[in-house]
C-alpha cells in the first residue's frame, strides 16, 4: 500500500508542478514528511522539480478527506493496472487537452458534464450510433470538426438542433 501511495503521489505531484525550487527537508510541514516519510533519506538527492512536485502532490493529498483520498487511490489501482498502449493514447490525449485554450476547455469540461447528465439510455444510444460509423468516416468528421471556425461550430449546432426537432 505504501508503494501505492508513494506512487501515487508522485503523479499527483508531477501533474501540479509548475515551478522547480529545491526544498530542504526541514522546509516541509509535518504533514508533508510524514506523507514522504519513505523518500526522506534520498530526499537531498532528489531533482529540485520532482521535490516540488512530490511536495505538493503530498500537500494535496493531506488535503483530501478519506472518501477523496480512497477515490484517488481507486484511480490510480485502475491506471496501474491498464495496458501501457491505453496509457499512451491517454496522455496524449490529455496533452491534446491542455494545449486548448482555457475557453476550449471550458467547453468541453461543459460538453462532458452535459454527456453525463443525460440518461443512461440515451448515451448508449449515442455511443451505439458513434460506434455503428466506419472508423475512416469517424475521422473525417473529427478532422472536419476540428478545422471549423467558431462561427462555423455554432451553425452546425443550431442546424442539428434544428433537426433534432
Amino acid at each position: 500500500m505504501n508503494k501505492l501511495l508513494n506512487t501515487l503521489l508522485l503523479i499527483m505531484g508531477t501533474i501540479f508542478s509548475h515551478a522547480s525550487l529545491a526544498l530542504s527537508w526541514d522546509e516541509l510541514s509535518s504533514e508533508q514528511q510524514k506523507v514522504l516519510a519513505p523518500y526522506q533519506t534520498q530526499w537531498q538527492q532528489l531533482p529540485e522539480k520532482r521535490q516540488l512536485a512530490l511536495s505538493r502532490g503530498a500537500e494535496k493529498w493531506s488535503q483530501m478527506d478519506k472518501a477523496q483520498q480512497q477515490k484517488a487511490k481507486a484511480r490510480f489501482e485502475r491506471w496501474n493496472k491498464m495496458p501501457e498502449a491505453r496509457k499512451q493514447i491517454l496522455r496524449a490525449r490529455f496533452e491534446r487537452f491542455m494545449s486548448l485554450s482555457p475557453a476550449q476547455r471550458k467547453a468541453l469540461r461543459q460538453k462532458h458534464q452535459w454527456y453525463k447528465n443525460l440518461p443512461p439510455a440515451k448515451r448508449q444510444q449515442l455511443k451505439q450510433r458513434w460506434q455503428n460509423i466506419p472508423p475512416e468516416r469517424r475521422l473525417q468528421m473529427r478532422q472536419r470538426l476540428q478545422n471549423l471556425t467558431p462561427q462555423q461550430r455554432q451553425r452546425l449546432r443550431q442546424e442539428l438542433e434544428q433537426r433534432r426537432n
